[in-house]
């Protein structure tokens, strides 16, 4: 009885495919003499070049066109131009079938010639297939893409396992595998060379309030993000969280302060977030100089509600690097008399002397202008 009913359900996998030949799958087709200038007769969306050893899709034909490999002297001969049944086969479909093993040593069946080999039209035309219904076509064309994707992923993978000896390498792919957009995401990070928090702009806090009894707003923390700031623009960027404390919560989480009691230190006919955004573009442009830099193009800043309190986001791109030393960018500090360059190094922001700054300058804005 359970065989009986199991035998109903069951469908032979061999019912899926419809038994055919390749010339009941063509429209039309053309012979190419020289594969180096592709026919364009039967140029279309559902098209198939077929060369011995390279079937190519309609899809890549632009880049085949300037292949070094299929322009080759020894490949230029004898390329087939297919127009397909659409409603029936899909020439990417037919382009993964001449690409697997089997339909390979097919394709050495319709082929003569050891020195410059061509199909021949009688043989490739009679060339029996197995094809399914369009739907599952495209669902194998979609878990072949998914396939391809991921065999990708696994060769960046493979490529930074090989190369952890290559410190910056291993850096640099690791950065670009957190997701940056995502703001939430950014309060479980720890601060790292291109990410930095602070609880406010302006507003000193105890154990994550605000104090109540401060006069006037504070310069050493308008300074502090104002070094951040530039110490991004003078390495490789990041991301500044104003509005949030690097302390962590139970889940890893970072504390959300908010901007909202800085606000006090705005204008008085503009305490809000349009007032707070005035304010540090105010300062970013009094207090940040470049000689050859226009720091408007490295520095923006966005608004983010998290939690019912306003964080305010700034995105820093790294100065230019190549040239002169005016690429450099500068800090006026409260607590200098002089103009100081502010580097990143790990999650810590550095003011350097006034000799460390020749010796960074040198290392990293000077070098390549004279090549």
């Amino acid at each position: 009885m359970h065989r009986a009913n199991l035998e109903k359900t069951l469908r032979s996998s061999s019912e899926l495919y419809e038994y055919m030949t390749l010339e009941g799958l063509v429209l039309n087709i053309e012979w190419e003499m020289n594969g180096r200038d592709l026919t364009k007769k039967l140029e279309g969306k559902n098209t198939l070049y077929l060369r011995r050893d390279n079937p190519i899709s309609s899809l890549d034909v632009k880049k085949v066109r300037t292949s070094k490999k299929w322009n080759s002297q020894k490949n230029q001969r004898h390329v087939v131009a297919m127009s397909l049944d659409s409603k029936k086969i899909l020439n990417e479909y037919l382009h993964y079938l001449f690409s697997r093993s089997v339909s390979r040593y097919m394709l050495d069946t319709v082929t003569k010639g050891s020195v410059i080999s061509f199909i021949m039209k009688n043989k490739l035309l009679s060339m029996p297939l197995l094809v399914p219904p369009i739907s599952v076509q495209e669902a194998v064309l979609a878990i072949r893409k998914a396939i391809d994707n991921k065999e990708g992923e696994l060769r960046e993978l493979k490529d930074m396992l090989d190369d952890l000896d290559d410190h910056e390498r291993v850096l640099r792919i690791t950065r670009d595998l957190v997701d940056v957009d995502n703001i939430e995401g950014l309060l479980y990070q720890e601060e790292s060379s291109r990410l930095e928090f602070k609880s406010s702009l302006w507003t000193n806090f105890v154990d994550g309030v605000p104090i109540e009894t401060q006069e006037k707003k504070s310069v050493r923390l308008e300074d502090s993000c104002i070094k951040t700031i530039c110490a991004f623009l003078n390495s490789e960027g990041g991301v500044l969280l104003i509005g949030v404390s690097d302390e962590k919560s139970s889940d890893g989480k970072s504390t959300v302060t908010g901007i909202e009691a800085d606000y006090q230190w705005c204008k008085q006919n503009n305490q809000n977030v349009d007032g707070f955004g005035q304010g540090i573009e105010a300062i970013i442009r009094d207090k940040l100089s470049s000689e050859l830099t226009e720091l408007t193009k490295h520095i923006s800043k966005s608004f983010h509600e998290i939690e019912g309190k306003t964080i305010c986001r700034i995105d820093v791109t790294p100065a230019p690097t190549i040239g002169v030393h005016g690429y450099r960018v500068m800090a006026k500090l409260s607590s200098m008399n002089d103009k100081r360059m502010c580097i990143r190094s790990g999650e810590t922001t550095t003011v350097l002397s006034p000799e460390s700054q020749t010796n960074y300058i040198m290392s990293h804005f000077i070098g390549t202008d004279s090549e």
